[in-house]
């Protein structure tokens, strides 16, 4: 425990939160300034052909092969009431990445009794430059719900198991509801039973295997449905399996390069760095960093074995790596030290940052300008074409980038008509639909 840590006036933990709240508000805000991006109009799509209902089926049938139906249904949610404008998407993904940081430094205090860590935690966990498709995209909103769901119900399970008392009927039910939401979310949320049995092994006397069984019997039927061929991911190759020591090595290789700002590292230094850490914490026999390490393992894991995509896919390991980190430092830091090692590391990382951040070129691709350049030509226009009507694009501008079909997808989100039947060119068989007209560089429309 560290009440000296708190029993300062003002309570240097306050301060440390404040702090580590306004270095968090001060590199991310600018994310809410993000537009609609390509990832936007294809996740929104499925809004238009699948109602509330069937996607909230999807959900509670656990086999049934359907993309990530937590967050369709906050994408839907958003759509049905603000349309593209792309503000209340933003707005909702600052939310949940503030609200998981406050779950990572909770629970890190949760499960070593230190405030001094869990805010250390949430430090290392605020921001990094590589990680500005959390920031930018709300594409990443799987990624944000799938850390909030599994962070808020390993939280709420350490108090209630510290509490004392059997979990009752309604307690599990909120658990059980919490896995669902996050398995829903994104496929990371597997490690969910496996860290509840952890905890049990490595914290409570006798352990409790209710809890880590019950959430591990819905683990059959969800992988069922996504490791089946009509799962939405077998579509992508990549997220086609390759199981084996060297996709292991060359994906950690890939995202520790990321995380460093450089190439991919040597394979030999992820080895060393996995079990490195591993023998650490075995030979400092702390409970702590061994729960902390299998939380950083159990999450990259099933991003293990597929090929490496942006630092963001290890949004989850990440906060586990920052769990050891801020452990590690905790452990060789006196208690008088703890002021200046939290000032020590919160300027080091604003320093290392720095430069980095000024680097965050992601921003403006993830936030695509032709797509709110198109969205501001249509409302300027007024567009707006009866259902099922038809209309003709001349000189389509995203017919020049690598989303060929991006019209339609924005013409039918804008119009909530997946009915509507774009063409292009100067003739088609657009009958009597609307003509959009871009070649002098602004949208024009008039009757054929």
């Amino acid at each position: 425990m560290d009440s000296q840590w708190h029993r300062r006036k003002p309570p240097l933990a306050a301060l440390s939160a404040l702090a580590v709240g306004v270095y968090f508000v001060w590199h991310v805000s600018a994310g809410l300034r993000g537009g609609i991006n390509m990832d936007d109009l294809s996740n929104l799509i499925g809004c238009t052909t699948a109602s509330p209902y069937e996607l909230l089926i999807a959900l509670v049938r656990l086999d049934q092969p359907v993309f990530r139906p937590t967050g369709g249904l906050l994408y839907c949610a958003i759509y049905h009431g603000f349309g593209l404008d792309p503000l209340p998407y933003r707005v909702l993904c600052f939310t949940l990445l503030a609200a998981n940081l406050i779950l990572l430094g909770a629970l890190v205090r949760a499960i070593t009794g230190s405030g001094f860590t869990g805010v250390l935690a949430a430090l290392f966990a605020a921001f990094h430059p590589r990680l500005v498709d959390l920031y930018w995209s709300t594409g990443t909103v799987y990624d944000l719900l799938c850390f909030f769901f599994v962070f808020a119900g390993l939280l709420l399970y350490v108090r209630w198991r510290e509490a004392g008392g059997a979990l009752g009927l309604a307690r599990w039910s909120v658990l059980i509801a919490l896995f669902v939401l996050a398995l829903g979310a994104k496929e990371l949320a597997v490690a969910f039973p496996f860290l509840l049995l952890l905890y049990e092994l490595l914290y409570r006397r006798p352990p409790l295997w209710f809890g880590p069984c019950l959430a591990g019997l819905l683990l059959g039927p969800y992988l069922l449905g996504k490791l089946s061929a009509e799962s939405p991911l077998a579509k992508f190759d990549h997220y086609r399996l390759e199981i084996g020591t060297s996709r292991f090595a060359n994906t950690a290789a890939a995202y520790l390069g990321d995380l460093l700002f450089r190439p991919p590292v040597a394979h030999l230094v992820v080895w060393a760095l996995l079990f490195g850490t591993l023998v650490l914490a075995a030979a400092l026999r702390s409970r702590h960093l061994l729960f902390a390490w299998c939380m950083t393992v159990l999450f990259y894991l099933p991003m293990a074995f597929i090929p490496p995509r942006g630092l963001y896919m290890t949004y989850l390991a990440l906060g586990g790596a920052a769990f050891y980190g801020a452990i590690l430092l905790s452990t060789f830091s006196r208690p008088w030290m703890r002021a200046l090692v939290f000032a020590a590391s919160l300027l080091l990382l604003m320093r290392g940052y720095r430069i980095q951040r000024g680097r965050m070129g992601g921003a403006n691709a993830l936030s695509q300008p032709l797509i709110g350049s198109a969205l501001l030509e249509l409302k300027r226009t007024g567009f707006a074409p009866g259902r099922g009507a038809q209309v003709r694009v001349i000189d389509d501008p995203f017919l020049r980038t690598e989303q060929p079909h991006g019209m339609t997808l924005l013409l039918r989100l804008y119009t909530r008509d997946a009915t509507l039947a774009v063409e292009r060119g100067e003739t088609g068989h657009g009958g009597n639909g609307l003509i959009l007209d871009w070649r002098v560089g602004e949208l024009r429309i008039r009757q054929p």
